[in-house]
């Protein structure tokens, strides 16, 4: 295959990654606890193509350097806290996320807008439900009152759990799930987070980035593709030239 057409097609196939992720960002502006995304793009190193014959290694060649999608990456900075009044409704204020049990698996999330299913316990939507440092915590009721530490008590004052808020040094070891959920392989730490009754916590994309990024890969893209009828006539005109002799 022509390396033009090769290097201009990757590049394409990039913008498009680029492309996707910026719309998932807009697409989620309004998710509650919703981290943005990037596409990382990385040059493959100059490396050299061995033969391997008993046990000796003899360079034959190089390899191209061409850009390629690395990974895509979450920022977890804080976002918006906006008050809701809804005693429901707790906001992380700093790292951490809330640990949900959904059918005996944990997921972590930045979404503190919660509910109460029919046996009385915290749930997050469809999700599951929120753990405590014991377990699955089980308020009855929307009288419940949570307060700076996580520490939550029934509408009588007396003590019922504590929120489980973790986190881990290294976000790059959490997998994103859908709907603004995560889940991690690795222990995660506890955490001494400060929360927020009755407020949430907004979604970090910034619109006005997204679509300035959105505006900047619709021109890459576009020039990628002028480069690419470029290099078909460069070769229609070389085919043509050879043909002649």
């Amino acid at each position: 295959m022509n390396r033009g057409f090769y290097t201009a097609a990757t590049a394409m196939l990039i913008q498009q990654r680029r492309l996707n992720t910026v719309s998932n960002n807009l697409a989620n502006i309004k998710t509650h606890g919703f981290r943005r995304e990037e596409v990382v793009v990385s040059t493959f190193e100059e490396t050299l193509r061995y033969r391997i014959e008993s046990n000796q290694k003899t360079p034959i060649g190089t390899s191209a350097k061409i850009s390629a999608v690395d990974e895509i990456i979450h920022f977890f900075d804080q976002a918006n806290v906006e008050e809701t009044l809804r005693n429901l409704d707790v906001a992380i204020m700093g790292e951490g996320f809330f640990e949900i049990d959904k059918n005996g698996q944990t997921l972590l999330t930045r979404n503190g807008h919660f509910s109460i299913d029919q046996e009385g316990y915290l749930v997050l939507g469809d999700v599951g439900r929120v753990l405590g440092q014991n377990g699955p915590i089980q308020v009855n009721n929307d009288r419940f009152r949570v307060n700076e530490f996580g520490m939550v008590f029934d509408e009588r004052g007396n003590y019922l759990d504590s929120l489980s808020i973790v986190s881990t040094e290294d976000y790059g070891q959490l997998s994103k799930q859908p709907n603004g959920l995560y889940m991690s392989n690795q222990p995660m730490t506890q955490m001494n987070a400060v929360v927020m009754q009755g407020s949430l916590e907004g979604s970090n994309v910034d619109m006005t980035d997204e679509l300035t990024r959105m505006m900047e890969i619709q021109r890459n893209f576009q020039s990628v593709a002028n480069a690419l009828k470029l290099i078909d006539r460069l070769n229609e005109r070389a085919a043509n030239e050879i043909g002649k002799v």
